[in-house]
């Protein structure tokens, strides 16, 4: 047999389908054989294997047991030449494994073999190729230096970046992603070191292929997409600690007594800084806006009260008490961004709406309780009315400039309202709109590309780069059933950055794609872009969760003497922090799951449990949240 392909699958049924459908198309002609390696998935992706890839050698895992114990069940079992390792959430061109198997055969020397990757915005990824992370290259990486100077050959050591891109040359390590390797250079040196859970893996069995005198080649011919949704999410400690604790085994299996010290007292306080860092940068990020926000109410409510002293309530003599402007106005602003917040006026993309709404609603409360409030703590209802209509003009102003200056997070426009063609044919344009439209996704469809003739819809495939030019495009999405992968890559490739690229594999009900190497894959399907979704829904039901935690504090002598209402009880933290819901059912998409206490499906019957799925992600409401807690508390 010729080759062995090993992917090792966790919840990402969707990315899988596509890249085993790749994988056939390149296969075809070749004496081959497919594992997948299933680490314990909740989406359903084993029984879907069986049904639609019978012919997949199918390894079914009880437990994560982590990237290099699953590829190495699959490789000891393996009969192929070569052994590839490849991620679920790539796309292979058709021609990729016949020009690999070509290059391979002029090698002798060759151990290992990595391509060139791009990601979803066809964008190439620097990994593709990469050196060493020896004690010097890891600090150039961990400080910042290796991204400031990415073709510097010393600084820029880490991803190679001194070396082109486009030509065949050897390399020091290969890519996780994807790993072609020569089977008999496995059985000597060994397989993947499962000391390693995450990350690190790729690095200590590229180093070993060139301890024991063989060569690692970078081959960007065949080009292949890697999606690059991340396990971990780069902003956690987890990610940070197991990618750069990942350099300490590695230097400490390698390098020098001295050179792993020197790197690891490095490693260690850089890894618990730069996760904190990571942690509070994202927080931070998430509340700047409301910062600004109050500090420009705050602001204008400072000046209103001087103009309001001299020129409205001067023949009174009225002069207002610190009190007022420290005390009363920050809770009147309190209450108004609370309100814009229930009201959706911090969603994205932003809806001026929304906010005018939250801040009439917010500023309609504070009259309210003005009223309610002693004749010597009412200082003007006149002024609170005149702050609430000037802090609206204030808000909406600043978040104009924010567009203005080219935030491009602040848009007001949906991030779906995009210029968009499609490239297929017109049976195959018409059912994807269909799909989109059943998804809730709106674009602004401009017309479709036919693959081959010329003088149907806006012209040939081969005119795409003009039509998006002409056209301003901002989104393309390519129809998988009537183009090949290999033409969908070498689009990518040609058309680079400024496009959002889409593609829908044959015969399917979903969309995949990726805006960026740092975002997992988007899905657009009927089973996604439902009302659990909707950024309101998520806010109450992130306010729901809050509710139920306050519920737990004040009854906290209640569950002390129940092993099951402790259970329950003991979920509180991480409900706090916002790591679980109470309540939630299983999702099969990494990027938009969230742990859960409390399985509103649990059933023991498969179609009864997926009928109830169905309707919490289509329909969810406060009630269906309310209702399975109560049912567990009847049970405790």
């Amino acid at each position: 047999m010729v080759l062995t392909v090993v992917i090792v699958n966790y919840n990402v049924k969707y990315f899988l389908e596509q890249c085993l459908r790749s994988v056939f198309s390149a296969t075809k002609g070749i004496d081959s054989e497919v594992f997948v390696v299933d680490n314990c998935s909740s989406d359903g992706s084993v029984e879907w294997i069986k049904s639609q890839f019978p012919e997949v050698i199918l390894i079914e895992n009880q437990v994560n047991v982590g990237f290099s114990k699953a590829n190495n069940q699959a490789i000891r079992l393996a009969k192929g030449e070569w052994v590839l390792l490849l991620n679920p959430d790539t796309i292979v061109p058709e021609n990729c494994f016949d020009e690999i198997l070509r290059y391979c055969q002029g090698q002798p020397k060759l151990g290992g073999l990595g391509v060139k990757m791009l990601d979803g915005s066809g964008v190439y990824l620097p990994e593709s190729k990469r050196g060493l992370p020896t004690p010097e290259v890891a600090v150039y990486k961990m400080t910042g230096l290796a991204k400031l100077f990415p073709k510097h050959p010393r600084f820029g050591a880490y991803y190679h970046g001194n070396l082109s891109e486009q030509q065949p040359q050897k390399i020091e390590v290969l890519a996780g992603a994807f790993m072609w390797m020569r089977k008999s250079v496995l059985d000597e040196i060994g397989l993947l070191d499962e000391t390693y859970f995450m990350y690190g893996e790729d690095i200590d069995l590229s180093h070993r292929i060139r301890l024991a005198g063989y060569e690692n080649h970078y081959f960007p011919l065949t080009p292949i997409i890697h999606y690059k949704g991340e396990s971990t999410r780069k902003e956690s400690y987890g990610y940070v600690k197991a990618f750069y604790g990942a350099m300490i085994i590695f230097a400490k299996r390698y390098f020098s007594r001295g050179q792993a010290f020197f790197l690891s007292t490095i490693l260690y306080p850089a890894i618990i800084a730069k996760a904190i860092w990571a942690y509070l940068s994202h927080r931070i990020q998430k509340s700047l806006l409301p910062i600004f926000d109050f500090s420009l109410l705050w602001a204008l409510f400072y000046f209103l009260e001087g103009y309001w002293e001299r020129n409205i309530k001067e023949m009174d003599g009225v002069r207002y008490p610190d009190v007022f402007l420290f005390g009363f106005v920050p809770a009147y602003i309190l209450v108004w961004l609370l309100s814009m917040y229930l009201s959706g006026g911090y969603d994205r993309p932003f809806q001026p709406w929304k906010l005018l709404r939250g801040l009439a609603i917010g500023a309609t409360v504070t009259l309210a309780a003005y009223g309610l409030l002693d004749e010597s703590f009412r200082f003007s209802r006149g002024m609170l009315l005149v702050g609430a209509l000037i802090g609206a003009i204030g808000l909406i102003g600043f978040r104009w400039i924010l567009i203005r200056i080219g935030l491009g997070q602040w848009k007001i426009e949906s991030q779906t309202d995009l210029r968009t063609v499609m490239i297929g044919t017109e049976l195959e344009v018409e059912r994807v709109l269909g799909l989109l439209q059943k998804s809730n996704s709106s674009i602004r469809y401009l017309g479709f590309i036919h693959p081959n003739l010329e003088n149907i819809g806006l012209g040939n495939f081969s005119k795409l780069p003009k039509i998006a030019s002409d056209l301003q495009l901002e989104q393309i999405i390519f129809c998988g059933s009537c183009l090949s992968n290999e033409q969908i890559i070498q689009s990518m490739e040609k058309l680079k950055r400024g496009y959002l690229f889409k593609i829908v594999p044959k015969d399917s009900s979903f969309i995949i794609g990726s805006q960026s190497v740092e975002t997992p894959g988007v899905l657009y399907s009927k089973e996604f872009n439902l009302a659990y979704f909707s950024p309101s829904n998520q806010r109450n039901k992130r306010i729901l969760d809050l509710l139920f935690c306050f519920v737990f504090l004040i009854s906290f002598p209640y569950f002390l003497f129940s092993k099951n209402r402790f259970s329950l009880f003991s979920n509180l933290f991480s409900v706090l922090l916002g790591k679980k819901s109470w309540v939630g059912v299983p999702i099969p998409n990494p990027g938009k799951s969230k742990n859960f206490v409390l399985n509103y499906a649990d059933s023991s019957l498969d179609a009864i449990e997926i009928a109830l799925r169905n309707e919490y992600l289509r329909h969810w409401n406060s009630k269906m949240d309310i209702k399975r807690m109560l049912r567990e508390f009847q049970h405790c």
